[in-house]
């Protein structure tokens, strides 16, 4: 990867330079190689790191935007460590650091709270972060009183929210005659994925307690389309990987508009809160972008964690490309 040159003075090392949109992921392996990938298929500049961004372990890129409009700074951070608690003291301690970002963006998979709209590779953009600070459960669900319980909710700012459905729009009436969002779509079945994937769903076919879930699922979506489908909806947060089919149920019959939980980074909702504290205004927006990968009954091959890591990833990448105005 060509690494650009900067032209920094000695202090400028030890500081750490303004950004437009902060990313974080949670998962090296994973959720950063696959933002990392799409980065560089669109041509993304990667900077060369100041001494401060290397002991932060920021990377800063130059995303050239579509329509003539000004390029965009980034700097994505991989917390190699999930949890809500760990999300939220992070980026309070970064945003300490530098100028204020006008957007943060948390993305990577989640798990889905609906397996009708939310089902395996789909991406769900949040409406809204609630954020539960529970650190333990105690057998198989939680009293309706606790769950009632919120330690932070964070929604969207409106007029980014309409940004983010606008796009949606295009994304979800992409045609074949487009670009493909991933290289395996319709030309690299050999890869492993149609057969693992096709080989997952024939045992969860046979498994009683999974085959609702997949009642609407075919591994052939993937390649009859381009582009994942993309939906906005509300976020579960949690302390912890909420991975229990019983709690994720009673969860979504609390609202039924909450349509995805998280998995690995979390706290955008402490995150929102924190940043909204140090700024003492509201300037700086928190969003999620979760590809689903997994249905909570059984656990899913790990293609489908790849397969959702690499939707969000692109989703998020076209969308601060085409669709984002940081005007909002």
């Amino acid at each position: 990867m060509a690494v650009k040159k900067r032209d920094v003075s000695a202090q400028e090392e030890y500081d750490i330079e303004d950004c437009d949109v902060l990313i974080f992921t949670a998962i090296e392996d994973l959720e950063a190689h696959a933002l990392t990938n799409h980065l560089k298929r669109v041509g993304a500049v990667y900077k060369e790191q100041t001494k401060a961004e290397r002991l932060k372990d920021l990377h800063r890129w130059s995303l050239p935007r579509n329509h003539d409009v000004p390029e965009l700074r980034l700097l994505t951070r991989c917390l190699q460590r999930a949890g809500n608690g760990y999300s939220g003291i992070e980026l309070s301690h970064l945003l300490h650091t530098q100028h204020r970002p006008k957007l943060v963006v948390f993305c990577g998979i989640g798990g889905s709270l609906d397996v009708k709209e939310a089902q395996l590779g789909n991406v769900i953009v949040s409406s809204n972060v609630n954020w539960k600070g529970f650190d333990k459960i105690s057998g198989d669900s939680v009293s309706k009183e606790m769950r009632k319980i919120s330690l932070d909710e964070h929604p969207v700012n409106e007029r980014l929210q309409n940004l983010v459905k606008s796009f949606i729009r295009d994304n979800n009436a992409a045609t074949d005659a487009e670009a493909p969002a991933r290289g395996l779509f319709k030309t690299d079945r050999d890869s492993g994925f149609w057969s693992a994937s096709e080989r997952w769903l024939g045992t969860a076919k046979a498994d009683a307690d999974l085959r609702p879930d997949i009642e609407n699922f075919e591994v052939h979506q993937y390649y009859d389309r381009v582009k994942p489908i993309v939906r906005l909806g509300k976020v579960m947060s949690w302390d912890f990987v909420l991975n229990k089919k019983s709690i994720r149920e009673e969860v979504k019959n609390d609202d039924k508009e909450f349509l995805v939980v998280e998995m690995e980074t979390g706290g955008m909702a402490l995150a929102a809160r924190r940043a909204r504290e140090h700024f003492r205004d509201s300037m700086t927006e928190v969003m999620a972008v979760r590809g689903i990968s997994d249905l909570c009954n059984k656990k899913t091959d790990d293609v489908f964690r790849e397969l959702a890591a690499d939707h969000a990833a692109a989703f998020l990448i076209g969308f601060l490309q085409s669709g984002y105005d940081e005007e909002f």
